[in-house]
């Protein structure tokens, strides 16, 4: 089957450090993605992420850490996706004292009825990059973060 990929870049004030710990440590990772995180991203392992969207329930999607270069990139594939195989690779690099943060988000069929979920995919991404850049710029570093740190 032919799929399309989705490719966002986006440039974080932060250290390459900062949004690697960010992105792939669980207790960070839940201040600005998603409710609940199981799975330490260790190549090969099972990892899950929870959202809680109150009345309409608790959305988890499943899936394998495929590649790790550690401060570089990681790569997941998701074994429960309603579309299929659908992969994520997010690269870091650095860009001055930011961080160029590259999400290549692939696997999404080739047909105009998928559209809303790319569309969806980007405003997504969107809203989490802004969320962790607002993030990056209250946290001290210590992980795990004491409490939720609020907008």
């Amino acid at each position: 089957m032919n799929t399309r990929e989705l490719k966002l870049v986006y440039t974080i004030p932060h250290s390459i450090d900062r949004v690697w710990n960010a992105v792939t440590v669980n207790e960070v990772l839940t201040q600005w993605m998603a409710d609940k995180v199981t799975g330490r991203p260790i190549l090969g392992e099972k990892f899950s992420w929870s959202w809680n969207f109150g009345d309409e329930g608790v959305f988890t999607t499943n899936g394998i850490y495929k590649s790790i270069v550690p401060g570089k990139s990681i790569e997941l594939k998701w074994t429960d996706h309603p579309l299929g195989e659908i992969e994520l690779r997010l690269n870091f690099s650095e860009n001055g004292h930011a961080t160029k943060f590259e999400i290549l988000n692939s696997g999404f069929p080739i047909s105009e009825k998928y559209d809303s979920w790319i569309d969806g995919a980007k405003a997504g991404w969107n809203h989490q990059v802004e969320k962790l850049t607002e993030f990056l710029g209250k946290w001290n570093g210590v992980v795990p973060p004491k409490k939720k740190l609020n907008a």
